[in-house]
């Protein structure tokens, strides 16, 4: 798919174990969700990316297109995390700058057994560029996270930190 689609899957259960790569586009992983299971399962050693992407236009122009969003929605159970999900602003080539601003990550597991659970490995990215709009006076802003679970404690989760609190203890600080 090219820079800016828009993909929305539905199901009762979503397991992520691969690569999924939309430059910049919007992805919507909806799951009804089981009594068995995380409703939505992103395997470890798995990229979910909509990061944002350059253009060369040549004569030295670059273009930089701006990052995504990856929404998640688990109407009931839990939702997974042991892989990658990116979208962060757009990549510089070696020694340059990366540009614009990190995209949205939204996960949501506010129905019945609804936990966020992050295991070893789970990496949330949202990087805003490096500097590219510092040029035009404009900075590059970071992305943004947005998390709505019907319970603080994520049963089975693995904490960001071997001697660190629980992401609940985390984000009600």
């Amino acid at each position: 798919m090219g820079q800016g689609a828009a993909v929305t899957l539905r199901a009762q259960r979503i397991e992520q174990a691969g690569r999924i790569d939309l430059p910049g586009g919007a992805l919507a992983l909806q799951a009804s969700g089981t009594a068995a299971g995380p409703a939505i399962d992103i395997g470890a050693g798995s990229t979910t990316s909509v990061a944002g992407f350059a253009v060369d236009g040549g004569a030295g122009l670059r273009v930089w297109g701006q990052a995504g969003s990856i929404t998640a929605t688990a109407a009931a159970g839990p939702i997974q995390i042991a892989g990658t999900l990116d979208a962060s602003a757009a990549a510089g080539s070696a020694g340059g700058w990366s540009g614009g601003d990190g995209g949205r990550l939204v996960l949501r597991a506010a129905g019945d057994g609804g936990t966020l659970q992050l295991h070893t490995g789970a990496a949330l990215l949202a990087r805003g560029g490096s500097g590219a709009g510092a040029a035009t006076g404009v900075a590059d802003r970071g992305g943004r996270l947005e998390v709505d679970v019907a319970t603080g404690d994520p049963a089975g989760s693995t904490p960001p930190r071997p001697d660190g609190p629980s992401l609940a203890t985390q984000l009600a600080r």
